[in-house]
């Protein structure tokens, strides 16, 4: 179903906007502060040719365009102002722009009753972003747009099924072959995923905000589904591993399995069916990506197990746990920065890419304080306590120097 909107403009230079009513919808009024005008030329957002008159909306998402609807300037005085021929630009990105092609926009009658014009059909072309570029108006010292009217359309894209499982080796206890879920015990677990406004979690399509509905959706009937924790889910260009296609928050079981926000259905992302790289990623684990492209249709599932096979994962590092695989543990500081020098575990440099230093830091420099219950970065074993003594299974210094064989002038590097 198409639906019809008018967009507010972007534009390089505006005149201050005043309300005006109008007694039918496709009419539109004399007034000359009803709309967008320019005087003075700038460089557009597509970075092609010199200063130029332009406009650019942004429609929120990415939609199928149709039908355009245009209304010209409609001040009697000042017709010339209108856009004469203007060359039609869209984006999926607001940064890569694709030229649609040149049309030309009649001149509005300056009369009370002007309903606009048709401009062209988008014939179903995909953008967030329209950049509209003036080439030239009717003569006026100004360039000038009263309305823009035009049919989206909603792409709905096929549900693909995350069928993972993965572990976090702060919380894996190697006897029970489960993780450690004392956040949900001590009711640490946010109701919101925590990754959003974390300088290296950026979501990317429908991912960001996701909420469970009530905490109960942590604790299931059988204790190796009780969820650990959140993870960060990215699917990735099976050309460039380094583009992000969309991403989506969910939660980790017990056991490994990752789980949609009802705490036990599989995860299901909303992308074009095709081959991606699959990722995990934890807040304060190092990733886990998948070693080649995973083929994912609608509907379908395959098990992506990640911990077993070194050869499934993208760099074969992942922590062995006496022939189990998990994410390295102990990135303490990597969820607010993006520096490459954070994608790793370390206990030596410079404060800023130092675990060891964060984790101090997070105890206000005092070696044996103890943070309780508290949902933190620096608790490395998800146990709801920062702390640096006490015996290894409760202390997160012990569980970074575990991570690095025990030698604290190691350094793990994340590969992707």
């Amino acid at each position: 179903m198409k639906n019809i909107f008018i967009f507010a403009l972007i534009s390089s230079i505006l005149i201050p906007l005043t309300a005006v009513g109008q007694c039918y919808v496709d009419r539109h009024n004399t007034s000359k502060n009803t709309g967008w005008t320019s005087c003075t030329a700038s460089a557009p957002p597509h970075g092609v040719g010199g200063d130029t008159y332009w406009l650019s909306y942004d429609f929120g998402h990415v939609y199928s365009l149709y039908q355009l609807h245009y209304w010209n300037h409609n001040h009697p005085d000042e017709l010339t102002n209108g856009l004469q021929e203007v060359t039609i630009f869209l984006s999926t990105d607001g940064s890569q722009y694709t030229e649609w092609g040149t049309t030309t926009f009649n001149m509005a009658d300056g009369g009370g009753f002007y309903e606009g014009e048709d401009g062209p059909n988008l014939n179903g072309e995909d953008a967030r972003y329209m950049l509209i570029v003036a080439s030239s108006n009717y003569g006026g010292s100004c360039y000038s747009l009263a309305e823009i009217r035009i049919g989206l359309e909603e792409i709905t894209a096929p549900e693909l099924v995350i069928d993972a499982k993965v572990l976090l080796s702060g919380p894996y206890n190697s006897s029970t072959e489960l993780m450690s879920d004392q956040l949900r015990t001590k009711n640490l677990l946010p109701l919101q995923e925590p990754y959003s406004g974390k300088a290296s979690f950026v979501h990317v399509g429908e991912g960001g905000g996701e909420i469970v509905g009530d905490a109960s959706v942590f604790d299931n009937t059988n204790d190796e589904d009780d969820i650990v924790d959140w993870v960060f889910v990215e699917l990735r260009d099976k050309d460039d591993i380094n583009t992000v296609v969309n991403t989506k928050s969910a939660l980790i079981q017990r056991d490994g399995d990752i789980v949609d926000i009802d705490g036990e259905s599989r995860l299901v992302m909303k992308v074009e069916a095709d081959d991606y790289y699959l990722v995990i990623r934890h807040r304060n684990h190092l990733g886990v990506m998948s070693a080649t492209p995973i083929t994912f249709r609608a509907a379908s599932s395959i098990k992506n197990d990640f911990t077993q096979d070194a050869s499934l994962v993208y760099g074969g590092s992942l922590y062995d746990n006496d022939g189990t695989l998990s994410m390295f543990a102990g990135n303490a500081n990597g969820a607010n920065v993006v520096s490459a020098a954070q994608k790793q575990i370390r206990m030596t440099g410079p404060p800023s890419i130092n675990d060891y230093s964060q984790l101090l830091s997070t105890l206000s420099d005092l070696y044996v304080s103890i943070i309780f219950n508290v949902y933190d970065d620096s608790d490395l074993n998800l146990d709801g306590n920062v702390r640096m003594t006490g015996p290894p299974v409760i202390n997160d210094y012990s569980t970074l120097l575990k991570q690095l064989d025990d030698q604290y002038v190691n350094i793990i590097f994340q590969a992707f």
